[in-house]
């Protein structure tokens, strides 16, 4: 039997064989030699591709009823490299990346960077509570602002409280360091409504639940992990003063939202609800829009309910690692390109040069690192039809997407997409070869600390 994927390619590729249709049809050009020599029309390319990819952005109906419908089945396809999981232990070395790069070597003069953590719950090291916030002040630890947001009020209250007492973030005191619970939505001033997200958070962190006895053990070999404010709340393990922190919630909340009971329902029914705002608008309201020099984002959902429109038309980062899971979905049928690829396209045409972060194995000195993929770029744009999915329906494991702001350029001259371009397929590749090692070693900050 066929399989969803195979289908849609058959449908695609008849849809081929048919003229074009739609406004986008005045850069077409019918006569163009077809390089698959299979009588249907050519590929797109070119004002049409760009037309094309604008339609699919903005997605009206009437458009997918007619550009969508004679021109998906003729997108041209960028193949994809091999993806290993798992992706997030990359950060480090992209980070380390950065630092040669911006040549910033802990020196007293070292540029004060800022750095944004949406999704800030920690999850790196084997006691599990390192953020790629503090990854960061690991690394950059003159930075000049770093902050952190999460949606689940005790992840970003465990980061506020290692920014403010745990060593040696709370020695950096020249550093602003910030954790907001804070929802993240497509519009701002919204109430969400997140009892199954904080009982997801709040069953792991519990005692026998979905994530086994996982925190009880690293309790006993005295691991200060992230899910520690949670036990506290639920008498699990005794409290001390991270759980003076001022909450949103009553006392019991976390109790009730565990057993699934509703003594504490609001007149919305909703036992935790969360305020929400646009990434463009958290940006301009409480960074009163400082450019960003890495932005981080892992938030399980798609990059049209994040509000970062603003913030990439106006250019407010130099660099952007974002996250794509399966909240983004899969191939549209209507227009044969995933949410990846459209959003590819909008930052290429707002001055970013766009790659997937590949994972590798370096060499020993290194164990995992990343090189980057190019997606797209001033020069050229082609979708990928990436989705993180089941292999068999043609879907990859979870990538993180990185944007950087093309007029970005070092002190050599050399653009900085050029430059981690570089580092990453030196480590990635160049090591095999050893006439061509290099000194970049150090294993990855930030793994395996007790705090």
């Amino acid at each position: 039997m066929p399989t969803k994927e195979e289908k849609l390619a058959k449908s695609h590729a008849k849809a081929a064989e048919t003229s074009c249709q739609g406004p986008c049809c005045i850069h077409d050009s019918p006569t163009q030699a077809n390089p698959s020599g299979n009588g249907s029309q050519p590929l797109l390319s070119g004002l049409l591709l760009g037309c094309f990819m604008h339609a699919a952005l903005l997605q009206s109906p009437l458009e997918a009823r007619t550009t969508g419908r004679s021109l998906a089945g003729r997108i041209p396809r960028r193949a994809l490299p091999k993806f290993a999981a798992w992706h997030v232990t990359t950060q480090t070395r992209l980070f380390n990346h950065l630092k040669v790069a911006w040549g910033a070597a802990s020196a007293p003069d070292e540029p004060s960077r800022t750095m944004v953590d949406l999704g800030c719950h920690a999850g790196h090291g084997r006691h599990k509570n390192i953020s790629d916030a503090l990854i960061w002040l690991d690394i950059f630890p003159g930075s000049g602002m770093v902050v952190g947001v999460d949606a689940f009020e005790d992840f970003a209250l465990d980061l506020q409280y290692r920014f403010d007492h745990v060593p040696p973030y709370s020695e950096m005191r020249a550093t602003t360091k910030r954790a907001f619970a804070l929802g993240i939505g497509p519009k701002d001033n919204r109430t969400l409504h997140l009892d199954g997200m904080a009982r997801m958070h709040i069953s792991c962190c519990a005692n026998g639940n979905w994530c086994g006895n996982v925190h009880a053990s690293l309790e006993r070999r005295g691991s200060d992990h992230l899910c520690k404010l949670t036990r506290m709340r639920l008498g699990d393990i005794a409290p001390d003063h991270r759980l003076q922190q001022p909450s949103r919630y009553p006392p019991n909340t976390t109790r009730a939202i565990l057993e699934n009971t509703s003594p504490l329902l609001t007149s919305s029914g909703s036992l935790y609800a969360v305020p929400s705002m646009r990434t463009d608008t958290f940006w301009s309201t409480h960074l009163h829009e400082r450019h960003i020099d890495f932005l981080k984002i892992d938030m399980d959902m798609t990059w049209r309910r994040m509000g970062l429109e603003g913030l990439i038309e106006r250019q407010g980062f130099t660099v952007m690692s974002v996250e794509v899971d399966r909240a983004w979905g899969g191939v549209d049928p209507r227009w044969n390109v995933t949410e990846a690829d459209r959003f590819a396209w909008f930052a290429r045409e707002h001055g970013y040069d766009v790659f997937f972060k590949v994972p590798c194995q370096a060499g020993p000195a290194i164990g995992q690192s990343a090189w980057y993929f190019l997606v797209a770029n001033a020069k050229a744009f082609a979708p990928t039809g990436f989705f993180a999915g089941n292999k068999e329906d043609g879907g990859q494991p979870i990538q993180d997407m990185m944007l950087v702001l093309r007029s970005a350029t070092l002190t050599d001259g050399i653009s900085l997409a050029a430059n981690l371009t570089a580092q990453g397929l030196d480590e990635c590749f160049g090591w095999r070869d050893t006439t061509h090692r290099h000194g970049r070693g150090g294993q990855a900050h930030g793994r395996g600390r007790k705090l």
